[in-house]
């Protein structure tokens, strides 16, 4: 995790579309989330 001007950002790999659902259920209340090709970008809303 990266701190950036007082934005937390995560940035999660994933290899399967199941591991991508996952991931986004998981963290998508607290997230707004972009899928970058293989990479889940997270900014904290």
């Amino acid at each position: 995790m990266t701190w950036i001007r007082g934005v937390k950002i995560i940035a999660i790999p994933y290899k399967t579309f199941k591991q991508k659902i996952r991931i986004t259920k998981e963290y998508s209340r607290r997230y707004k989330i972009e899928d970058l090709g293989g990479m889940l970008y997270m900014e904290r809303k």
